[in-house]
């Protein structure tokens, strides 16, 4: 049963679409198939809605975690890692107040119906934050290697277009030793063409950890010359 006259404006607004979904659907096929479908429509619609309303980017602290360049990024030291400058400025307002360290945790908190709530609703700074805190900013302890931080930017105006946003300058790019010739120059051209510094990135020989390689990287003509 569907109150439309106790719920709120954009709520009510949904349901009446997930209602004319129906209905549609049940012009195609038998009620159950038709309500599995509508459903399915209006979770999918959620998803999407969701996806377009937040931005989030993740980093690291260490850019020399072996875990993070062998196994969960940078392809099997295929791949490189981005270093930026944090900078007190207003220009950068919106990045230094909106990233966050991740919470590692044993517990897992629900945020679905606070989720659902929020969405259907308009969101606010309460229910944002419980969504940022139990939500986006926590992570199994399993993870808590990675030293995560997340950059999640807040709903944005529907006149916004774009996922582009300013960010702070690049300080250095670090290239994995196993990466190919070819991959390689294009990110050293990139970085000279730039001014950016660029350096490999070993594994070390007294630690469990990778280091900078003390060589040139365009010495470097073969995958994994330096392992």
């Amino acid at each position: 049963m569907f109150l439309l006259d106790k719920l709120e404006e954009t709520e009510r607004g949904q349901t009446v679409q997930f209602l004319l979904r129906l209905k549609i659907e049940l012009l195609k096929c038998k009620p159950y198939d038709a309500l599995r479908n509508a459903i399915t429509a209006d979770y999918n619609n959620f998803v999407e809605g969701i996806k377009n309303v937040f931005r989030v980017s993740c980093f690291t602290t260490n850019p020399m975690s072996q875990l993070m360049w062998g196994g969960s990024y940078a392809d099997e030291h295929r791949g490189f890692c981005v270093e930026y400058s944090i900078i007190n400025d207003n220009q950068y307002e919106d990045l230094l107040f909106n990233t966050k360290p991740v919470i590692y945790t044993m517990k897992r908190h629900p945020v679905t119906q606070e989720l659902l709530e929020s969405y259907d609703k308009n969101w606010n700074e309460a229910s944002l934050r419980d969504v940022y805190i139990n939500g986006v900013l926590r992570k199994s302890i399993d993870w808590a290697y990675q030293n995560e931080w997340r950059l999640v930017l807040p709903p944005q105006k529907t006149s916004q277009r774009g996922f582009t946003k300013l960010f702070f300058p690049i300080s250095k790019v670090y290239l994995g030793n196993r990466m190919s010739s070819d991959r390689r120059k294009t990110i050293i051209d990139t970085c000279k063409k730039k001014g950016i510094p660029y350096v490999g990135v070993v594994r070390s020989s007294d630690y469990y950890e990778m280091q900078e390689c003390r060589f040139l990287c365009e010495d470097c003509n073969l995958m994994g010359i330096h392992e």
